[in-house]
């Protein structure tokens, strides 16, 4: 399996991964002011429970801040930046909430 890597000035994820313990990388494709598809990677930590606690009350009056604030608190490397265009903050916040699904479950009765 390859190890994941980021694109262009690239931190060291095993140092990142050591530090906050599990990653997802985010990667998007998006369209340049040249009409060039060019490739963005995000580095998030996973949320604990009290950003989790604070997103869900917040989510009940403002999805979007909701989401804004997992964002900025578990983005750990990537163009910041970039998230500044609305269609790449919503690819990733997309992204941000596919990745923090529950694991699969089942119940089985005696």
């Amino acid at each position: 399996m390859d190890e994941p890597t980021l694109i262009g000035a690239a931190p060291d994820l095993m140092h990142l991964k050591r530090k906050y313990g599990k990653l997802s990388i985010v990667t998007i494709d998006r369209e340049n002011d040249d009409g060039n598809i060019e490739e963005l990677e995000f580095v998030f930590k996973q949320p604990d429970r009290k950003l989790m606690s604070a997103a869900a009350k917040m989510a009940k009056e403002d999805p979007l801040k909701s989401a804004d604030v997992i964002i900025q608190n578990c983005l750990v490397a990537g163009p910041h930046e970039a998230l500044d265009d609305l269609k790449t903050w919503l690819t990733v916040a997309d992204q941000v909430q596919e990745m923090m699904k529950p694991y699969a479950a089942r119940i089985k009765n005696f």
